[in-house]
């Protein structure tokens, strides 16, 4: 309701509500409960829901500027502990692991003893990216980073997107093979075969 009183573009509406229904869900099967009776840790929060808000409204932007495919590599979440409302439990979280299970991307221990993928975050990849197994080959046109609060000796703590043209290379595409064997057909159906082939 929150969101749908915002007076959001359509776009943005639907993409914040799906990254919503996303960690419901995903917190749901978790509590082995049904979404209406499933209480939300990071959703109820005002700044999870300026997250998610705030970067759907970013990404319609850079969509009206002409980017199609939001795309991500394997996402590091971190490892140690992670204590919340339930307990402590190892990173990654239950949440983001229900919301893997069901994202196309992967997921990455490590490098830090900390939790460096949320629910919250997990949730808004698993409404808008694609997974890849590495970076696709592009002509880069732009690129940003945003840092966060934590500080970390060895690894900064910032998250980069990259905008840019596909340069060539393989995209996945399923492809079928028809094989047969001709070896006993006369050289007249075979010419016509070819013909129509």
């Amino acid at each position: 309701e929150l969101v749908e009183s915002m007076g959001l573009p359509d776009a943005v509406e639907n993409n914040a509500l799906e990254a919503f229904e996303i960690l419901g869900e995903a917190e749901a099967a978790v509590h082995g409960t049904g979404l209406d009776q499933t209480a939300f840790h990071e959703v109820g929060t005002e700044d999870a829901i300026a997250d998610v808000v705030g970067f759907m409204l970013l990404l319609d932007d850079l969509r009206q500027h002409g980017v199609e495919r939001v795309v991500t590599t394997p996402l590091f979440t971190g490892g140690g502990t992670v204590t919340f409302s339930h307990g402590t439990y190892p990173v990654p979280s239950p949440a983001v692991v229900e919301i893997a299970e069901r994202a196309d991307w992967s997921l990455r221990g490590g490098p830090l003893e900390t939790e460096l993928l949320t629910p919250t975050g997990a949730a808004i990849l698993a409404a808008v990216a694609e997974g890849v197994d590495e970076l696709p080959p592009m002509k880069l046109a732009d690129s940003g980073y945003g840092a966060g609060k934590e500080q970390f000796p060895q690894h900064p703590n910032v998250v980069r997107a990259m905008v840019g043209e596909g340069a060539g290379g393989l995209t996945r595409e399923g492809i079928s093979v028809l094989e047969t064997n001709v070896d006993d057909v006369t050289p007249e159906v075979l010419g016509s075969l070819q013909e129509t082939l």
